[in-house]
C-alpha cells in the first residue's frame, strides 16, 4: 500500500508505538499525500471523516496521523475505482463511511 500501512516493532515487555512502514515508493507516498491535503480542503465529505478522526472520543489521531489515513483511504478508494472501472461517486463514499458529504 505504498508504504502506507501501520507496523509495529515491539520486544517482550516494550510495546512500540506504531508508525507507518515505508516500505513503498516515496514519490507515490508524496503524492497521496498533497492528494490527501487536498481532499480535505476542498472536498466535505473527505473533510467530515477527517474531522471525525481527529475528534472521535475513544483514541483520536493527531492531524498529521489522520492526513496519513486520509490518504490510504484516498488509495483504497482509487483501487477500487480502478478495479471495479467506475468513477468516483462521493455519495457512495459518504454512504460507506458513515458521513454526511
Amino acid at each position: 500500500m505504498a508504504g502506507l500501512n501501520l507496523t509495529q516493532q515491539s520486544s517482550g515487555h516494550h510495546p512500540a508505538a506504531t508508525h507507518i512502514s515505508k516500505r513503498g515508493q516515496p514519490a507515490v507516498r508524496c503524492a497521496l499525500y498533497q492528494a490527501a491535503v487536498v481532499a480535505m480542503a476542498k472536498d466535505a465529505g473527505w473533510r467530515a471523516w477527517y474531522q471525525r478522526l481527529v475528534q472521535r472520543a475513544e483514541s483520536p489521531l493527531s492531524r498529521k496521523a489522520a492526513l496519513i489515513a486520509v490518504a490510504c483511504k484516498l488509495l483504497r478508494v482509487a483501487w477500487a475505482c480502478a478495479r471495479q472501472q467506475t468513477p468516483y461517486d462521493a455519495q457512495r463514499f459518504a454512504q460507506a463511511s458513515g458521513v454526511a458529504g
